[in-house]
């Protein structure tokens, strides 16, 4: 998305990278078309738990079904969590 956080970069890289940008990625408002229909249309109303691009469903990768591997994640997280709670390290590497 062409926002203003490219002000950030360097003259010479703004530059150098404005045909790119206004070519090839889309407006603030275009992006947020997708995001809008997906939070208010009528269509959209029953659709829970999917990926949604640009106001469409699309397929999950393989890792993203993938039970074990969410349950792992999870429980990663919740130990992170759990420990900056406790105001302890988040992680210690293991030998």
């Amino acid at each position: 998305v062409d926002t203003g956080l490219w002000r950030q970069y360097p003259l010479w890289y703004r530059v150098v990278t404005f045909p790119v940008r206004k070519l090839y990625l889309r407006t603030p408002e275009e992006a947020a078309v997708g995001v809008v229909y997906t939070l208010a249309s009528p269509d959209m109303e029953n659709v829970s738990g999917k990926f949604v691009s640009d106001g469409r469903e699309i397929a999950f990768s393989g890792k993203a079904s993938d039970t074990v591997l969410a349950t792992n994640l999870w429980v990663a997280c919740s130990v992170l969590i759990q420990r900056l709670q406790q105001n302890q390290p988040p992680l210690q590497h293991v030998q």
